[in-house]
């Protein structure tokens, strides 16, 4: 008497088991890229302001009658400081952007000049 063996068809549990594990840790990996490309962005977001401000007053003081002058600009966790000084027909206009990174705080420092008319 001979028994003929078909395979089973299917999925052992341990099977189903280790997929699953291997999906969550897919998505585990995928989550925490996630959050650094977030906090990345955010960064981003911060010294494009950063820049914009410090463009923004660059322009406006070279447009302004040359004279020595000290302000701040703020935007959004963004500090913009200047500073200007005339050196003969030169106006100089120094500038510090202050805001926060996920590294901690960070400082871009500028220097333009315009001539006096």
């Amino acid at each position: 008497m001979s028994t003929s063996s078909s395979p089973t068809q299917g999925f052992t549990v341990l099977e189903v088991l280790i997929a699953i594990f291997l999906i969550v840790l897919a998505l585990g990996a995928l989550e925490g890229e996630m959050a650094i490309t977030v906090q990345q962005l955010s960064n981003s977001a911060r010294e494009s302001l950063a820049t914009q401000l410090i463009q923004k007053r660059s322009e406006w003081l070279i447009a302004s009658p040359c004279a020595t002058s000290i302000g701040s600009d703020s935007s959004r966790g963004v500090v913009a400081t200047w500073s200007t000084t005339i050196d003969r027909h030169v106006m100089w206009i120094d500038q510090e952007a202050h805001y926060g990174t996920t590294f901690g705080q960070h400082k871009d420092v500028y220097r333009a000049a315009g001539v006096c008319q």
